[in-house]
This record gives C-alpha cells, structure tokens and sequence, in this order.
C-alpha cells in the first residue's frame, strides 16, 4: 500500500477560499459583445508542473546526465471531511507517462523555488496510484513551503455523465450549475516539450473547443508494461486543439459559456481556477498513404507516417474524483490521520 507524504498541512491561509473562488457569485459585468476572460493568470501556471526523466546518456562525455522535462502534471486537492484544517494535495497525469514506452522508473517533478530557480524531485513509479480503468495516474504529493505551487479544489470538477454538469461553487447544488456542451471554450497549460523555456519550466496555453462530448476511445494505450502495451477502450471527450509531445497530462479548463465564469473582487484573480474538464492523453492520430513505388529501384517503400489530426482525447475529470474516492485511498487516508492523531494526541483533533 502507497502511503501518503507529506500530504496534510494546516490550511492557516485566511484568504485561500476567496483565492479560489469559494465565495458568494458576483457575476462580472461586461460590456456590449465583450467577451470572457481568457487571460492566463499566474495561479493557473503555478498549478502546472512538468514530469522529468533523467537521460541515459550525458549530452557529453564527462557531463552529467540531465534530467529532460517529458511530461505534465498538476495539482489537484480536497478537503478532509468536514474539517477546514487538513487538506490532502495530490499530483495528477497520465498513466501512460508513469508506465511509459522506454520503462524509466525513475522520473521527477519539476517544482519551483520561492527564491529563484528550481528542484527536480525524485519520485519512483511504484508510489503513483494508477487507474485500471483509464489513463490516469495520482500521487499523494504536497510540496513545502518553500516552492511555488497552487492546486485546483475537487469542488471545481465538472461533474460525471451523462449529463456533465458542473455545479460547484459558485452554484454549490446538484440542481444548480451549467452542463459543458460541444463548442464549449477550453484551455489547456502544459509542457512544449521542444522549448521548455529558457529557465526550463515556463508551460505553454493551448486554446481551442470541445468538438465531441465523451464516448467511447477504442483501444487507447494506457500503459506500457514489461509484458507488452495494455490498451483499454476509454470514455474521453475529443476536443479542437492540437496536443503535441508533453502535453499528456496537462489540465484542461473549461470556460463557462455565455460570459458566465469564476471571478473574484481582485483584478490578479479574475477568471482563476476555471473548471476543470479533464487532462489530455493524446490525440488521435492518421497514418499518411505508403510511397509510391521508385521507378528507378523497383522498391516500395512500405512505411506509414502518423499525422497529427489536430484532434485532443481528454479524459474527463471525475476519474479523478472517482480515483480520489476509491475505497483503497479513502483507506490510505484513514490510516494516515490515526497515525498522525496517535502521534500529536495533545496537540490535534481529527473527525
């Protein structure tokens, strides 16, 4: 059994619910045809974090091996119960990235320091709880004080089908909310993994719109294993913008239609913590027509090239929350707060 690190902390923070959002809706008032925030604030990057493995060989001989960004991950975190002061903080990102195609169990996530600069954090695969159902993989991981990091409330997750309807706050009721429809705007932040950016952890923003709501993915490649490729057929929306290599594992926002969208009284956080609509696994590929015959050789060359059809598969959120809730971690949980109540009995009171 994966247990938790360092994944309670004491939410001491008086301003973190109205940092999320988490107070009475006041709707933005907008101008004649103006449209929707869709600005990148500064917490919607620091949410984002990228998935290092480290290379085989060094660039050079006598260097040391680097550790090259290949992946994406982000925060995700939900309240203990019915008490304020615990909150667990997990790590999200496809299985596929954790059981990948060349069997690095050693990878690091790439947090940032308060003080400039960064730390890759060495992680192995074993601790990362997988899906059986999906490409989807969590860790229980909350980082310290001293890096830069934000994490998205499981209350701001659209919620399962068939209807995939958010209601979280500001609506706060399964009869209250707004239901994602095809054409809906979406954002993804991930890593471009040809240009990490110049300190090697800047993520990109992908814009686009949901062209299909969730159905059936047949056969799609959730883990790489010893003993050959388990696929699974998977419930994934398809969504109009292009994932490329890095993007697995990137959150996607959704954008509430007709202007209606999360907002606070603070212009830095207007538009924060959108909700979320899943995390990108791919996208569906097309393989090129064979080359002709060489007139001149007689050969035939018989290879197929995948194109990229510009076409995202985006798990949907409450697989997350379906894995959060599981009885195993709900289990890992339980066993960790008696630990730490048996551990501070003087000091601390845990429902």
């Amino acid at each position: 059994m994966n247990e938790p690190t360092s994944s309670v902390h004491q939410n001491v923070d008086g301003e973190k619910s109205a940092r999320y959002g988490l107070v009475p809706y006041e709707p933005p008032k907008l101008a004649l045809c103006e449209e929707p925030d869709m600005r990148i604030h500064q917490p919607d990057l620091d949410n984002v974090v990228f998935i290092c493995s480290r290379e085989r060989t060094p660039i050079k001989e006598g260097a040391e091996r680097r550790n090259i960004p290949k992946a994406t991950g982000f925060f995700v975190e939900m309240q203990h119960g019915h008490e304020p002061n615990v909150v667990w903080t997990y790590l999200v990102t496809a299985r596929h990235v954790i059981h990948n195609r060349e069997g690095i169990t050693e990878l690091f996530v790439r947090l940032r320091k308060k003080t400039g600069g960064y730390v890759d954090h060495q992680i192995d695969s074993k601790h990362w709880i997988c899906s059986n159902q999906t490409d989807l993989a969590i860790l229980p991981f909350s980082p310290q004080d001293e890096f830069i990091y934000s994490a998205i409330p499981i209350e701001r997750l659209v919620g399962p089908g068939p209807d995939y309807k958010y209601n979280g706050p500001p609506w706060g009721s399964r009869d209250a909310g707004v239901q994602v429809g095809m054409g809906d705007d979406i954002i993804s932040l991930g890593l471009f993994v040809q240009n990490q950016g110049q300190t090697g952890d800047l993520p990109i923003a992908r814009f686009g719109h949901v062209s299909r709501m969730p159905s059936i993915i047949a056969k799609h490649k959730i883990a790489f294993l010893p003993n050959g490729i388990e696929r699974k057929d998977i419930v994934a929306y398809l969504a109009e913008f292009l994932s490329w290599g890095g993007q697995s594992g990137s959150p996607v926002y959704w954008l509430y239609p007709e202007g209606v969208y999360m907002s606070s009284k603070s212009p830095q956080t207007r538009g924060v913590f959108r909700a979320l609509l899943g995390l990108v696994v791919g996208h569906l590929p097309r393989l090129s027509k064979p080359v002709d015959k060489d007139d001149e050789t007689e050969e035939i060359d018989e290879v197929r090239v995948k194109l990229n059809t510009g076409i995202a598969i985006i798990v949907p959120s409450e697989a997350i929350r379906e894995l959060l809730m599981s009885p195993e971690i709900a289990e890992q949980r339980k066993a960790y707060l008696e630990r730490i109540k048996n551990e501070h009995r003087d000091d601390i009171e845990l429902d």
